[in-house]
């Protein structure tokens, strides 16, 4: 079993991988959280019996969880539990040790332990005012799957240095908007309505602290999977324009629009072609940028 410890504002945590003799004591880490704190886990309060529930580390369903300890105390969680094909990632942190850099620790490890499970990629549902969370993934890199909807994002990020790749093939033409922001566009919006497969990537710019796999490694999951492309990053941005550079100098055929401008006109002619049954989702990567201009 692999411990890391490492020091954070003079405190030494380590880092290991959960067991069952660990659960009474992540409950206990979850009854000591602020009310706000267990609004942000938990999106309510929760009694006793359903804390032990989700605390439980059951191999037999696939739950995996890292724990996090100074001295006897249990300061730190995180976790995944398989849920309708993916992985989904929880992290806690006792209130007196947040922003500490525990978060960040316990996620790398997560990470880790989940690539050793051979599971490449993790989902998180997180409410849109914990930003601590949002930062924390966004540090590693994230993959917009679903909006701010509901007082939630949902968001994938990846095992290794990559972007999280699209998952389960759901047979729905693949599209990737590069946007800054974590708000859809209605028309974006408009082509999950027609049924595509639609992801979103805020890009690496203005100090959002987004990891771009495209620049620090040269390549991207997300957009090399992708069916087609929507570039609506700010040109302004050297770090930005730099992703619009290599993605011409790629796959410029993947790419249906390289302004806000041009994805008005195209993405509802996207959108009707699928409605209208014109184009199956297999032939959808071969509508090109002219194509989606004229409607």
């Amino acid at each position: 079993m692999r411990l890391t410890s490492a020091p954070a504002r003079s405190t030494a945590y380590v880092v290991r991988q959960a067991t069952s003799a660990d659960v009474p004591a992540v409950v206990e880490l979850y009854r000591s959280l602020s009310p706000r704190s267990m609004q942000l886990r938990f999106s309510s309060q929760m009694s006793d019996v359903e804390l032990a529930r989700v605390a439980d580390v059951d191999a037999e369903s696939g739950c995996v969880a890292v724990v996090a300890w100074v001295g006897d105390e249990l300061v730190g969680e995180a976790r995944y539990v398989p849920w309708e094909g993916v992985h989904e990632l929880a992290v806690t942190v006792a209130d007196r040790h947040q922003g500490h850099g525990l978060g960040r620790m316990l996620l790398g490890q997560l990470r880790e332990t989940a690539a050793a499970h051979a599971v490449m990629s993790l989902r998180a549902v997180v409410q849109v005012q914990n930003t601590a969370m949002l930062r924390l993934l966004e540090q590693v890199g994230v993959s917009i799957v679903r909006p701010p909807t509901g007082g939630d994002i949902v968001v994938d990020i990846s095992c290794d240095d990559y972007m999280a790749g699209w998952g389960t093939d759901t047979g729905r033409p693949r599209v990737l908007v590069e946007s800054a922001g974590r708000a859809e566009h209605p028309s974006t919006e408009a082509l999950r309505d027609a049924g595509f497969d639609v992801r979103q990537c805020t890009g690496p710019g203005r100090g959002r602290g987004q990891a771009c796999p495209i620049l620090a490694l040269g390549r991207c999951r997300l957009f090399e999977e992708a069916d087609l492309v929507a570039y609506l990053l700010p040109e302004d941005d050297e770090e930005c324009a730099e992703i619009g550079q290599r993605h011409t100098g790629t796959h410029p055929d993947r790419l249906v629009a390289t302004s806000f401008e041009e994805w008005l006109v195209a993405a509802p002619a996207l959108a009707g072609s699928l409605r209208s049954g014109a184009r199956s989702s297999g032939d959808v990567q071969h509508l090109s940028r002219d194509e989606a201009r004229a409607g």
